[in-house]
This record gives structure tokens, sequence and C-alpha cells, in this order.
């Protein structure tokens, strides 16, 4: 396992995963596990994350979910990604001290968990003018981490006004959290583009969304994010073509596009079309594993190998209403 791989699960994990204690009660038992987990991900991003960090793979549909609990597996993943993580570090931290330690005041940790996982930072902290961008490859790995999970490569279509024969094409990367973290890690990082609060009908209090509209700029980001992107990569791909051989027309022209350029922005926005709608079901991510056949990480193996390690036993991901996951 190298950086990049850490750096890039680390940023995945922000967007889209989850650091958790359950609480389960059977027959007057009341059980606790620690566990990590990514869901409703892609079959790329579950193939990757099985084919490093080992775990299990639960499919329905079109929807993968990786998960870890028993504890020789769940110590080592933390361990990777925890110089790597932001908005999430808090929460992988104290769940790693907590598995160190025993597993001590297990009710006192379920309940310190849910409090880290409902916590989110509201405070956009203001810029400099700085136009420097960092070429950190870990960076940038992490930030394809999180454009793979919670991030956007669209082309938005359109349709004439104001006397125009022909549709509109739109460009526009992004990248939407409800914690401003990580859209302000991109921000630093890259320096371009701007911080926006939105409303989301999903998220109570909005999102902070991070987007860039300027060709140019989506150039360059794309160029720099791409060697790292696994679940999204032809989407940047298919918007990067669009951007370096769009034709811009004539302000205020009226005698609509070309057909040779107008064919070329409809295919584009079509190829990309096509691919947000067949999320999931690629084979992009190659490896030896990716028929996802890991070792079962199911309650019997994670109790042999808990109690080959020390630890307490544990039982599967089943969550309750109560349990605390993000």
């Amino acid at each position: 396992m190298n950086e990049i791989d850490k750096a890039y699960a680390a940023g995945a994990m922000e967007g889209d995963g989850s650091f958790y204690i359950t609480r389960t009660t059977y027959k007057g038992c009341t059980r606790f596990v620690a566990g990590a987990g990514i869901g409703k991900s892609s079959k790329e991003l579950a193939g990757f994350f099985v084919s490093i960090f080992s775990g299990n793979v639960n499919t329905r549909n079109d929807q993968h979910k990786w998960s870890v609990s028993c504890t020789p597996r769940v110590l080592p993943f933390l361990e990777s990604i925890v110089p790597y993580l932001v908005m999430k570090k808090e929460r992988a931290v104290f769940l790693l001290d907590w598995l160190k330690n025993g597993m001590p005041e297990k009710e006192n940790a379920y309940e310190k968990m849910k409090v880290l996982n409902e916590k989110v930072e509201k405070k956009l902290v203001p810029f400099k003018c700085e136009r420097s961008i960092d070429n950190d490859p870990l960076k940038w790995a992490y930030i394809a981490g999180l454009m793979d999970t919670d991030g956007s490569f669209l082309i938005n279509k359109r349709f004439g006004h104001n006397g125009m024969k022909s549709p509109s094409y739109v460009t526009r990367v992004s990248y939407g959290e409800k914690d401003t973290r990580t859209p302000s890690f991109i921000k630093k990082t890259f320096t371009f583009g701007c911080i926006n609060h939105k409303d989301n009908d999903k998220c109570v209090n909005g999102r902070f969304v991070w987007e860039l509209v300027v060709k140019e700029e989506i150039i360059d980001f794309i160029n720099r994010v791409l060697p790292y992107l696994m679940v999204k990569k032809q989407n940047a791909e298919i918007l990067l073509n669009f951007c370096l051989n769009y034709k811009p027309m004539k302000k205020g022209h009226r005698f609509g596009i070309p057909k040779e350029e107008l064919e070329f922005r409809e295919k584009c926005y079509q190829d990309i079309q096509k691919h947000q709608r067949r999320k999931g079901t690629r084979d992009l991510y190659k490896s030896s594993l990716m028929d996802l056949n890991a070792p079962p990480d199911s309650a019997e193996g994670n109790k042999a190998e808990a109690a080959q390690a020390g630890t307490v036993n544990v039982v599967s991901e089943r969550t309750s209403k109560d349990d605390s996951v993000l």
C-alpha cells in the first residue's frame, strides 16, 4: 500500500465514509462494535477499498457498501488514513485510540462518537488572494477521493433565449459538503474557484459548494486530479475534451452554432449524461479483486479474529436507528 492510496482513501472517506460505534442488544446482552465503512458507492470504489484494506462488500442493485469491523482490520485501516484526514480526523483518532486502549467505557464511547459524528464546521475562513497552486501529489490524491464521492464534472445544456437559435453548453466542476473544511481544502490547494453556501433539500442547513466555471481553470484542475481519479475518471475526461476543443462564438451571435461545432458539443453533453446515469456500473477500476470476493468480514469471522487478538467479540454491522453512524 503506497501513500497515494492512503491519501485517496482518506478523501473518499471524507466524502461518503463513516467511522462508528454501534450498539446492539440481544436477549438482554448489549454489544458494541467499532467499525468504518463507505456506503452507496460504486463498484470501482468498493473494489478499491476491499483490494487495499480487505473488509466486506454488500451489494444491492448497483450500490456497493464496503465496511470493516473486526479490530485487527479496523486498526491498520485507521492508522493508514488518519494522517490525511481533515474533516473527520477527530472522530477517526478517537476511534483509533479507543480500540488501542481495549475499548473501555463502551457506553460513554458510544455517546461520544455520536457527538463527534454530528459535529460540523460551518464557519468559512476568508482566503488570501493568492494564485500559487500546491503541487503535492498526496493532496491531489486526497482531492480525487473527494471528487469521486461528492464531486461533479458537468456540462449543462440551456436552450436558446433572446433570439439565440442554438442551445448553450455550460461547464462546471463542483464539490459540495455541509462542512466547510473539505471545500476549503480544495480552495486552498488549487486557489481558483469560489465557495458558496447553497440551500439543499437533503441537507437542513444547506451545503458549502466549491465550484469552477472558467474553462481554463477547469482544464488546469482536471489535468492535476485526473491521474488519481477512479470512479469519475471518464466524466472528467469528457469535460476536459470539451473544454480543450470548444470553439467560442462571437458575442451576440444570432445565427446559431455551426453544425460541426454543435454536434461536438452535443456529443460531449450526451456522453457525460450517459456516464452520470450509469454511475457505479462501469468497471473503471481494474483490480485482481474486482470480483469483490474478499475474505468474509462476517460476524463469525470477526469473533474469531477478535478472540485471537484478545479483544472483545464483535457482531455484524447491522445497525439500529440510534447507532452512531454519520
